[in-house]
């Protein structure tokens, strides 16, 4: 597999179920600036959530989920047990970012904006993933408005 342009931005998001896709893309939006966002990652679970679905659109970045044992088996640098409780896995941002990556660097730590959780990976391909509404990877617009 060829490596993954180095510009490329995949956010990792982790929020409770009450937010709406404002809050992921002011959060989003706080941790990239004006940077386009290739790739919105999360837990499989949220990537069907109105709020999820409508920020990925928005960024114009494809939505990817991943299922908590996955993310669950990868090393962060800050894991959390109250996560862990709620969810299964002690990282959903920073580790769902990395996954998208492929490997490519963590550029920025989870950081929390609203009562959502953000961290950024460079690189990309979010392969392995369930991403879209449903089981496939959805593409949306190219520009961020």
């Amino acid at each position: 597999m060829d490596k993954p342009p180095v510009d490329m931005l995949c956010v990792g998001v982790g929020a409770g179920s009450g937010v709406a896709a404002d809050d992921i893309v002011a959060a989003v939006l706080a941790v990239c600036g004006g940077a386009p966002v290739a790739v919105l990652a999360t837990l499989d679970r949220k990537v069907s959530a109105p709020a999820f679905v409508e920020a990925a659109e928005a960024l114009g970045a494809v939505l990817v989920g991943y299922p908590a044992d996955r993310l669950a088996a990868v090393t962060v640098p800050n894991p959390e047990g109250g996560v862990e409780s709620a969810v299964g896995t002690p990282s959903v941002a920073e580790a769902a970012a990395m996954l998208a990556a492929n490997g490519g660097p963590l550029v920025l730590t989870k950081r929390v904006t609203n009562g959502v959780t953000a961290a950024v990976c460079i690189g990309g391909t979010a392969t392995g993933s369930i991403g879209g509404t449903a089981a496939s990877a959805r593409s949306v617009s190219e520009s961020v408005e």
